[in-house]
């Protein structure tokens, strides 16, 4: 399994007051967009229910007096998700058009 299939797996069958489910939404909702950028719609609704179920998570945080971490992998994730759709819509087509192809590392000869 990859890192990603791990934190869906985790996501889906944890309960939203687990210690973890915070950080691990953190990483499904950046590796998803990380490997699957390209073929996610602008608006991440393929990321909805993580993005819900991360404020859920923070609702029992909340709820228990404790502050959510602000962390560098929340920071990321919430700057990520906050400017996706802008970003999407400014280099989307460029990053389309690079296909696989184009992202093979070459090694110089020696």
């Amino acid at each position: 399994m990859s890192a990603l299939d791990d934190a869906k797996v985790f996501a889906e069958e944890a309960p939203p007051d687990n210690r973890h489910i915070n950080a691990v939404l953190y990483w499904y909702i950046l590796l998803t967009i990380t490997i699957n950028g390209p073929d996610l719609s602008t608006d991440l609704k393929q990321l909805q229910n993580a993005i819900e179920a991360r404020k859920v998570a923070d609702d029992f945080c909340k709820a228990i007096d404790i502050a959510p971490p602000r962390t560098d992998l929340r920071l990321g994730r919430e700057t990520v998700v906050k400017y996706y759709t802008s970003a999407a819509a400014e280099v989307g087509e460029v990053i389309a058009k690079a296909g696989p192809e184009d992202n093979q590392i070459v090694s110089p000869e020696n």
